[in-house]
């Protein structure tokens, strides 16, 4: 995986640590029951641009996808569009960069 400051070069918003498990909703044109796929990752950093992620399979850069962002312990979470921005695979999974759609 590359350092940090591969990925910290091109941010405009400054990052505070995330530690929380996310979903993500992504959508699959190829399938034919036009099903979307629904999958953990865990979050790294997030800013009020976008946010950083560690997840078991690789996104694609410009692939948009519905996060799932818990904002209390009782279950609530908040919808948020994020736009795939970079996406790195290593041995420990694949990790991504995300900005939120406004």
């Amino acid at each position: 995986m590359g350092t940090m400051n591969e990925y910290t070069a091109n941010r405009t918003h400054p990052r505070r640590p995330l530690e929380k498990l996310l979903t993500l909703e992504r959508w699959n044109p190829d399938s034919e029951l036009k099903v979307n796929e629904t999958f953990q990752a865990h979050g790294i950093d997030i800013s009020s641009g976008g946010l950083g992620l560690m997840a078991s399979q690789a996104l694609q850069v410009g692939e948009v996808v519905k996060l799932e962002i818990s904002i209390n312990g009782n279950g609530v979470t908040l919808p948020v569009y994020s736009e795939v921005v970079w996406s790195r695979v290593s041995n420990d999974g694949a990790r991504a960069g995300l900005r939120f759609l406004m």
